[in-house]
C-alpha cells in the first residue's frame, strides 16, 4: 500500500515517527513508524487532490469547501462564462464544494447553466445537489449544510 507513480515530496514529523508522502498520483500518505511491519513503515491515512473543473452562467460569484472560503484559488476568469474554472482540493469526508453563481438575465432559472466535473468521477450528472436562490448564501449554507435553500 503506497503510490502507484513517483513521489516527489517528504515531510519528516519533529519526533521522526511520522512522515508524509506527496505524490505524482495525486495522493498524499501519512506513515506511522511500525516495527511489526516488514517495511517498518505503515500508512496510518491517506489524502486524495480531486481537480474540479466547471464552469456556470453567467458568473461565479464565490466558492466554498468544507465551510471554507476558497474562491482565491480558483484558477480561470470568474466572470466569463464560456471559460471553464477549475479548482483543487483535498478530500475529506462529508465536505461540500459549494460554487455561488449569479445570473442577471430574465428567467435565469430556467436558462442558466452549471456544468461539473472532477477527477474522481463526480460530475453534474453524477448525483450534484443544485439549488438556485435569489437571496445570497448563509453562513451555513457555505458550510454545505444545505439547509435553508429556497427554489
Amino acid at each position: 500500500k503506497g503510490h502507484s507513480d513517483a513521489v516527489r515530496s517528504v515531510a519528516w514529523s519533529p519526533n521522526g515517527r511520522r512522515l508524509l508522502s506527496g505524490s505524482q498520483d495525486g495522493v498524499t500518505h501519512l506513515w506511522e513508524s511500525n516495527s511489526s511491519n516488514q517495511s517498518g513503515w505503515e500508512v496510518v491515512a491517506t489524502l486524495q487532490e480531486i481537480q474540479c473543473t466547471f464552469t456556470a452562467d453567467n458568473a461565479i460569484e464565490s466558492v466554498h469547501y468544507a465551510g471554507r472560503d476558497i474562491t482565491s484559488h480558483v484558477s480561470g476568469n470568474l466572470q466569463d462564462w464560456e471559460l471553464d474554472k477549475s479548482v483543487t482540493v483535498s478530500a475529506i469526508p462529508g465536505a461540500y464544494l459549494v460554487v455561488s453563481t449569479r445570473n442577471d438575465e430574465p428567467e435565469s432559472c430556467r436558462t442558466g447553466g452549471f456544468m461539473m466535473l472532477c477527477s474522481n468521477g463526480l460530475s453534474t450528472a453524477s448525483g450534484w445537489e443544485a439549488v438556485g436562490s435569489p437571496d445570497p448564501l448563509t453562513q451555513e449554507q457555505r458550510a454545505g449544510n444545505g439547509t435553508g435553500w429556497t427554489a
